[in-house]
């Protein structure tokens, strides 16, 4: 949920500056940003991860833009502008939010180590080479990491 309020609050200020004719909604939303994020860092400690989100089995591709689509329009409620149904549409809105969401969703991710954005992998699987046989002309061995649980879903 801190995630959530986080990215909303980012979303809405770098939609602010070209969709809001209300004053002073940027400088709102970034303090409500940081503010989301410095309960993160009081709440969400090693030790104390937070709510566990349930791993889904299946993640579609539609419910991942309806769950952005849905954090786009919560910003934009914030700021005042009419909100959208899709990435694709040819309002404003959209356009914009098109434009800025992926990079502003990396950069909250970024920003905090988020639990449910980390995953663990083990153990470590030998996948090639040996003691005496090198993997490649690079490495003695090769391994890999199978992550054990999902590290993205719906928000």
């Amino acid at each position: 949920m801190l995630f959530r309020e986080a990215l909303i609050c980012r979303v809405a200020a770098a939609l602010a500056p070209p969709l809001s004719r209300i004053e002073g909604k940027v400088q709102t939303s970034v303090q409500a940003y940081e503010l989301a994020v410095e309960k993160a860092r009081l709440i969400l400690t090693p030790g104390k991860p937070g709510s566990v989100v349930p791993v889904v089995a299946v993640d579609t591709i539609a419910a991942h833009i309806a769950a952005n689509v849905a954090v786009v329009n919560r910003g934009l409620v914030r700021i005042g502008a009419r909100q959208i149904s899709s990435f694709t549409e040819q309002a404003r809105e959209a356009v914009a939010a098109n434009s800025i969401f992926e990079e502003e969703l990396r950069s909250c991710l970024r920003d905090f180590p988020w639990a449910f954005a980390t995953a663990y992998a083990s153990p470590l699987v030998l996948v090639a080479g040996t003691v005496t046989v090198a993997a490649n002309d690079d490495w003695q061995h090769a391994t890999a990491c199978r992550p054990t649980t999902s590290s993205r879903g719906a928000w």
